[in-house]
């Protein structure tokens, strides 16, 4: 990772002003609130309309600094992101440069709608999330976790796929036969077979 934040230090600036502008085109949009606080409270309470007009040209006043700090702000990342990602696109092609075919049929291509770019980001992104903890899924009281049959949907003890549902909403067992539909007796079976608890059912010819 210190060596891809290496190709930042010809942009140190932008990577600082960029942030901090952003930073004020937030704080400045706090501001509103305020003011409309002020406008209903004040200026509507009292019937001061020369007050609720001096308080609407603050708002706007806040509306052009704010949108002047979100294009500088843009302006400023524009210009990091593009320089940082030219910086490592040159450095990235005159390492491959180096290598012998060899090398290069032992790592392989990027793939084909991937640039080297997004190859390097993405195993770069797998390595810092390879010791992270797997998170759990947080179930309410109410919600039970189910294995169903996906051919029909069907509740089973065992196989299949994994759901989460409320206790009361959990799917029917049954299985409505359409002569329409070409797989009906096979849906059929395995419904059967799931709700005698018997998940492998082999299709009919």
């Amino acid at each position: 990772m210190n060596k891809m934040l290496g190709y930042l230090k010809d942009y140190k600036r932008e990577s600082v002003l960029a942030p901090l502008f952003k930073m004020l085109e937030a704080t400045f949009d706090l501001f509103v609130p305020l003011v409309m606080a002020d406008i209903v409270n004040i200026g509507i309470a009292a019937h001061d309309f020369h007050y609720i007009l001096v308080r609407c040209g603050i708002l706007l006043l806040l509306a052009m600094i704010g949108l002047a700090c979100s294009l500088t702000a843009q302006y400023f990342s524009a210009k990091a992101a593009v320089g940082y990602s030219t910086a490592l696109r040159h450095a990235l092609f005159e390492h491959i440069q180096t290598l012998s075919f060899t090398e290069m049929d032992t790592l392989g291509k990027a793939g084909k709608n991937a640039s080297p770019i997004q190859y390097a980001w993405k195993a770069l992104m797998e390595n810092l999330q390879a010791d992270l903890p797997v998170k759990e899924f947080a179930k309410g009281e109410n919600v039970v976790e189910k294995h169903f049959d996906t051919s029909t949907g069907a509740i089973i003890s065992s196989g299949g796929s994994v759901g989460y549902y409320t206790e009361d909403n959990l799917p029917d067992n049954s299985y409505t036969v359409s002569e329409d539909d070409p797989y009906a007796a096979l849906a059929q079976a395995a419904a059967d077979a799931a709700a005698a608890g018997d998940t492998t059912t082999e299709p009919t010819e």
